[in-house]
């Protein structure tokens, strides 16, 4: 049975974590997920009202099979690590995923040598991989792929996942084995003591013999509070558009030739059935700014016609962008620095969603070795029941559990065929929704073609009803995005109940 959220009550006077971890995107989500398994008292430290808020909620969902960075890199390292463990923890946590294989598709006779160059390192990476040259083989694999393509290089491992689905899940699997979240707390300072850091955050400050700094953007910040400057971070926009399911058929994630600057524009399918475009890779100082525009939209459009010619944009359902975090090392930034018992897993950029588990388990293991005890937790919980799902439940299933709860047979959202149901179940979940964003990340509602034009008032009333606030409390994604300002008079409302 799930709980209905995590106690974000003040603590004791006399409370200190073994491990605080600054950082609830994908990374930060990873490494507490990570030390779940053991006998631990863990805080998870984000500025923001959610998890996933950041980088990871806005990214492309593509699990790199690991053939793109240098042998001696860290993103080769933990890539080649974490994938092959993607299969086992989506299952155990219920995180659509798909192994579907990615295509690096050559389109000009002069850049089959990046797909050479690039067997030869995904071959010194230990990376299946394949150059197909038969254009009926292309087409075979990949019906609707560009006339133009004079190769391809095929990677069997790589696949897509859902980014927000899993950095929700692993949160929820560390708050369900005791891991204590702090959310919308900013980080005002950090003291460090002898025994242990002190975190300052609003209305209370988090003791921590360890501290992990997982906080993405503004990793650079977080190290500078505690005397360090060993890198510095720079935020890389990309844009994307989302094209309606059944648009075109699409069985691969569909890369370009790489430039120096990025992997380019990619055409892929998502684990929900949509088409995803983009991103492009645009420097801003910003790091907080992800609105999308006009140029970079059709950047990202002439991109993907590349190579799906032709791309329906009639089927565009809707346009975003997400910030990467880039340190200006080159490379990921993990482990342990001068100042003892402060570690880093910053500028994790591509691949970095692809290499999130494998680094939580390195970090647990560094951890270990610089003196945290990992005991095995006695009780771990590291399977989560299966939620319901009414677009993917048999229809032989559906009555009976219809008529053991009514919720089941009411669709609120018709897009995505999102019952009341699921969002409620959303709502008492482990570090449960509370947002109106909150709610589409778990169960998709307003993610459909309409964009939430049919369900926004009836999420919002449910909203209200289970979290027990007036409606007009109920916000978009925190307390500085409300939805309502009140109502005009005399005018009905499906809102507020008349």
């Amino acid at each position: 049975m799930f709980t209905a959220g995590v106690d974000l009550e003040p603590m004791g006077k006399n409370s200190t974590f073994d491990v605080a971890i600054i950082g609830a995107g994908v990374t930060g989500a990873s490494i507490a997920w990570a030390l779940a398994k053991y006998d631990l008292k863990v805080a998870v430290i984000d500025k923001e009202a959610d998890v996933a808020m950041g980088t990871s909620k806005a990214n492309s969902g593509i699990l790199h099979a690991g053939f793109a960075a240098a042998p001696t890199t860290l993103k080769t390292k933990y890539n080649v690590m974490g994938n092959p463990m993607f299969d086992k923890v989506c299952s155990d946590l219920k995180v659509h995923f798909n192994r579907c294989g990615t295509f690096v598709v050559a389109v000009r006779d002069t850049e089959m040598g990046y797909l050479d160059d690039l067997f030869r390192q995904g071959t010194e990476n230990k990376v299946p991989v394949e150059i197909i040259t038969d254009s009926k083989r292309m087409h075979e694999m990949e019906p609707e792929l560009t006339k133009d393509a004079k190769g391809l290089l095929f990677a069997p491992t790589g696949g897509i996942v859902s980014p927000y689905e899993l950095n929700i899940r692993l949160c929820e699997c560390a708050a369900m084995n005791g891991t204590t979240f702090f959310l919308d707390a900013p980080v005002k300072s950090i003291n460090v003591k002898e025994e242990n850091f002190v975190v300052k955050i609003p209305r209370k400050e988090v003791k921590a013999h360890y501290v992990v700094n997982a906080a993405g953007l503004f990793s650079d910040k977080i190290e500078q509070m505690v005397g360090l400057h060993t890198f510095n971070i720079t935020a890389w926009k990309g844009e994307y558009i989302i094209l309606d399911k059944g648009s075109i058929t699409l069985n691969h994630v569909l890369f370009p030739t790489p430039t120096k600057q990025s992997k380019g524009i990619v055409v892929t399918p998502t684990t929900h059935g949509n088409i995803l475009v983009g991103p492009n890779n645009i420097f801003y100082e910003d790091r907080e700014d992800v609105a999308t525009t006009t140029d970079g939209i059709w950047e990202i459009i002439e991109g993907g016609d590349k190579l799906i010619p032709n791309l329906p944009l009639r089927k565009v359902i809707h346009n975003y962008a997400g910030l990467r975090a880039k340190a200006d090392t080159g490379d990921f930034v993990i482990g342990a620095t001068s100042i003892e018992r402060f570690f880093n897993a910053a500028g994790i950029q591509s691949p970095g969603l692809s290499a999130c588990l494998a680094i939580g388990t390195d970090i647990a293991r560094m951890l270990g070795e610089a003196g945290l005890p990992l005991n095995a937790r006695s009780e771990y919980i590291g399977v989560i029941p299966q939620p319901f799902r009414l677009r993917e439940t048999p229809p032989e299933e559906l009555d009976a559990i219809i008529k053991q709860d009514p919720r089941a047979g009411h669709v609120v959202c018709r897009c995505e065929t999102v019952s009341e149901k699921e969002i409620v179940e959303a709502i008492q979940r482990p570090l449960g929704a509370r947002t109106l964003g909150g709610i589409k990340m778990r169960v998709r509602a307003q993610m459909g073609r309409c964009q939430g034009g049919f369900c926004t008032p009836k999420l919002l009333k449910i909203l209200s009803r289970e979290l027990k606030i007036p409606v007009e409390k109920v916000t978009l994604k925190n307390k500085n995005s409300p939805l309502l300002f009140g109502r005009l008079k005399g005018l009905k409302s499906e809102v507020w109940q008349e």
